[in-house]
């Protein structure tokens, strides 16, 4: 009986004490931030949810091997780190440094809502990884945030600026990636080290360009300014570099070759799952202009991008298009012609001015006549509703 009562208690000390400790560690940042978290082990998902900022586990930068040791201890889930494949998170403003590095059968990450910046190292080393999906709120890609992972391709959100030092580095296996044409800088070394990435095309939108940014890549770069893809920024870079234009009708061009949209032009098509197996085969159009400047506004409009772009017109927001090709979210556009809401008849290829509600008061310019009252308005704010027909 003496045994019986000793085993109990020794039993309901040692569960108090991993409670108590698992309680002492948090995921909240600093200040009014808040985390909670849970685990699903069916479904092997572990959801996140807090408020503001969470918090960074462990310095940037290289680590010892003690300081590896501290910062996945203080994760409060470092328990089953190796065992999650499933991430979810909502609420945070920032995603903190090593949150989820070093998870190694980790498969997919689904950030919902409210994400700003992804910080240093946040899903390093998931060499499992293998889709991610990121809010339209997302600015900035943190350094080294996805260095090491094992995806092939990831499509970044409209509305992101930053992409951080070495941010995809040593991701081996990937294949492509879609940069918005809302970025406007990228850090050294961002791809680097990606002997499988086939192509990336660099926004007309980046202004800075990073030391060595694709160091060991061998496929494509295609950008709009041959000035900006040069010296430094292309040092050790292997593969083939293109200079691309694009025009008012959202049409790409390189040579006397027309495509419809930036996806079309860095087509990668693949024959396996192997990154061995994938090629740059990229889509140009065959039917004369016109029919190419149909298909880039109807591409713009199915995406939900921009319908259409007037040159002088800047810090334009990704639009929402319903099944009628009516986009439902305004666009908001510094120096532009007047105070206003506008609809767009792309078929046409002319702006309409509402006027009011009931229509009255409507004028009609041409793009080019758009473009001059764009470059005499000043720093007037405007939005635009687009219609494509």
């Amino acid at each position: 009986m003496k045994n019986t009562f000793l085993i109990a208690t020794l039993l309901a000390t040692t569960a108090l004490a991993v409670n108590a400790y698992a309680d002492e560690l948090t995921c909240a940042g600093e200040g009014d931030s808040t985390c909670t978290w849970s685990y699903d082990a069916t479904t092997k998902t572990l959801t996140i949810t807090g408020t503001g900022s969470m918090k960074n586990f462990g310095p940037e930068g290289s680590l010892t091997a003690s300081q590896g040791v501290t910062y996945r201890a203080e994760r409060p889930w470092n328990d089953i780190s190796t065992e999650v494949e499933h991430v979810v998170v909502s609420g945070f403003t920032t995603i903190g440094a090593r949150a989820f590095a070093a998870m190694s059968n980790l498969k997919s990450v689904n950030v919902i809502d409210s994400l700003q910046t992804i910080n240093w190292g946040a899903f390093s080393s998931t060499s499992s990884l293998e889709s991610v999906s990121l809010p339209s709120s997302l600015k900035t890609v943190g350094a080294w945030s996805f260095q090491t992972t094992g995806l092939q391709t990831i499509s970044l959100p409209s509305g992101m600026t930053t992409i951080g030092n070495g941010a995809f580095r040593d991701a081996t296996s990937l294949i492509s990636v879609t940069i918005p044409d809302t970025v406007t800088s990228i850090e050294a070394s961002a791809f680097g080290n990606i002997s499988t990435l086939k192509s990336i095309v660099i926004p007309d939108s980046v202004t800075s360009l990073g030391k060595t940014v694709a160091w060991g890549v061998s496929g494509t770069i295609f950008c709009a300014s041959s000035t900006l893809c040069s010296g430094d920024a292309m040092q050790y870079f292997s593969g083939t570099k293109k200079i691309y234009s694009i025009d008012e009708n959202g049409v790409y061009k390189i040579g006397d070759t027309y495509y419809a949209s930036a996806e079309d032009m860095s087509r990668v098509t693949c024959t396996g799952t192997a990154a061995s197996t994938c090629s740059l085969s990229p889509v140009a159009c065959t039917e004369g202009y016109d029919k190419c400047k149909e298909n880039a506004l109807s591409q713009m409009v199915a995406k939900g991008s921009l319908c259409t772009t007037i040159q002088g017109c800047q810090n334009l927001i990704a639009m929402v298009s319903d099944s009628n090709y009516n986009c439902t979210t305004l666009v908001t556009c510094r120096n532009a012609v007047k105070a206003g809401t506008y609809n767009v008849n792309l078929s046409e290829g002319a702006i309409v001015s509402s006027g009011s509600s009931t229509g009255s008061g409507k004028r009609i310019y041409t793009v080019e006549e758009a473009r001059q009252a764009v470059e005499a308005a000043g720093t007037e704010t405007v939005n635009f509703r687009i219609r494509y027909k």
